[in-house]
């Protein structure tokens, strides 16, 4: 038996996601391509169970290059001042693909 061939089947628990995350990509990229750019640089919905005393806001914030990007803060109602930093950031592959499918011409 070769190595890491357990691997090759789909775990039964995760079979039914796998199947809805197909739906749901093979439904996105069946729209046309200004429609999947629009709905790309959308920002992701709110969970539904975020406590209802945070505040979200969308800014742009310039980098090295002079480039904006988009953040998303989050911040109680209440803060104050000697409130805590909680500080994430993600590399936004999704979002850099999708910006640079905008400026380039394929």
């Amino acid at each position: 038996m070769a190595k890491y061939t357990q691997y090759s089947e789909v775990d039964p628990e995760f079979a039914p996601t796998q199947q809805a995350v197909r739906d749901m990509v093979d439904q996105l990229f069946s729209l046309p391509i200004d429609q999947i750019r629009a709905a790309m640089l959308q920002p992701s919905p709110l969970p539904e169970d975020i406590p209802k005393d945070i505040e979200t806001q969308d800014i742009e914030v310039p980098v090295r290059d002079g480039t904006k990007v988009g953040i998303r803060v989050y911040r109680s109602k209440e803060v104050g001042p000697d409130a805590l930093l909680y500080f994430v950031m993600h590399g936004g592959g999704k979002i850099n693909f999708f910006s640079n499918m905008k400026r380039k011409r394929y």
